[in-house]
């Protein structure tokens, strides 16, 4: 048996995107995938549209859960294990980002940006562990079990406009590195995807959301929200299919990365960032060193 006809992924955020495109790939090499969404005969249907039907009967199943209730995320990974035996991939995808000036953005807002964007991704990771520990017994060391975190290139660089979703994705960054580490002797593999501009329908206004309060003051970063609903949306250079073939292919690679940057964009947004963090500190090295006894 190959190993594409003997691994199991569960991907949150299955509806569209890089959720759904993955799905797509997935079930087209023959995995075995769980796929969680809002919207359940809305996911199938899609799917049918591109993947023969007699393969997503066989190697397909779709759940409706609450990314923000643990006990909803528990029966998922149940169901899926009662199904399929086992789980070895984990994709944490299900996220929206939500724009406006920091001074715009209401509390409940914020919080609702939180519980899907970092407590979805904390709950699914936490539930998930355990499974993944189990289906990494019989793996060889460095090609144990996985979970990809999907982040954004704004998860380490901050952009106006976005202060709040990038603060949700850098709360993820940190997670990942610190559960990175930790399940690692237990042959658990954890990788941040910094994603740069991709192809999908995430600039749409479903999952673009825009924060209610409008302040004149920030007259700039309305034109960025705007640029990036209009000129930017459906002209994004990121390809979505060859997304998932990368995280498809790493998969089932030895001793993945920790972090990882997909599309050129995103390269060329973190270096320059990394870049000026660098020289800043540097600027202040002496200064900062100046507070040690």
């Amino acid at each position: 048996m190959s190993q594409s006809n003997n691994q199991v992924w569960y991907v949150t955020g299955a509806s569209a995107g890089i959720g759904l495109n993955l799905l797509i790939v997935l079930l087209q090499k023959g995995y075995q995938v769980v796929g969680t969404t809002r919207s359940v005969e809305k996911t199938i249907a899609r799917i049918n549209e591109v993947v023969d039907k007699s393969v997503t009967e066989k190697n397909l199943l779709v759940l409706q859960v609450d990314l923000v209730n643990e006990e909803s995320i528990e029966n998922s990974l149940k169901k899926a294990v009662e199904k399929f035996g086992k789980i070895d991939v984990v994709v944490n995808n299900a996220g929206f980002g939500l724009v406006g000036a920091v001074e715009e953005i209401s509390d409940k807002e914020a919080r609702e940006q939180f519980d899907i964007n970092f407590f979805g991704v904390l709950n699914v990771c936490r539930k998930s562990v355990q499974y993944l520990r189990e289906s990494a017994k019989s793996k060889p060391e460095g090609r144990g079990s996985r979970i990809y975190n999907i982040s954004s290139v704004g998860g380490i660089v901050p952009f106006a406009a976005f202060g709040v979703y990038s603060a949700s994705k850098f709360a993820v960054e940190g997670l990942n590195g610190a559960l990175a580490s930790e399940v690692k002797p237990h042959n658990i593999q954890v990788t941040s995807v910094n994603l740069g501009y991709f192809r999908t329908e995430f600039l749409n206004s479903t999952s673009y959301v825009q924060a209610k309060s409008k302040n004149p003051l920030y007259t700039e970063v309305h034109k960025t929200i705007d640029a990036h609903a209009n000129a930017i949306n459906n002209n994004q250079p990121g390809s979505p299919i060859k997304a998932a073939e990368v995280l498809i292919k790493i998969a089932n690679e030895a001793n993945p990365p920790v972090n990882l940057a997909l599309g050129a964009d995103a390269y060329e947004y973190i270096g320059k960032h990394q870049n000026a963090v660098k020289s800043e500190f540097e600027k202040y090295r002496e200064i900062g060193h100046s507070t040690d006894f």
